[in-house]
């Protein structure tokens, strides 16, 4: 299950859990939400190579999303 899968992560708060569960429903990128490629003609998401939590349709949202916050959080993890 989704939940599972976010449990094994290692994903400690229930907010940031919810969080995971619902990306792995919905498979989008964390910046700008685009849905990933297998949900239609979306583009294919890349995974922080850092966390794997995190991810991203393009470089540019990567960046974006690295400097808006998530450099601080993907540390936590």
């Amino acid at each position: 299950s989704a939940a599972a899968a976010v449990q094994a992560m290692g994903v400690a708060s229930a907010e940031h859990q919810a969080k995971e569960v619902h990306k792995l429903h919905n498979k989008q990128c964390d910046w700008c939400h685009k849905t990933a490629a297998g949900a239609g003609t979306g583009p294919k998401l890349q995974q922080c190579s850092r966390c794997k939590a995190a991810s991203y349709c393009s470089k540019e949202c990567q960046v974006a999303h690295w400097k808006g916050g998530h450099k601080a959080e993907c540390a936590k993890q």
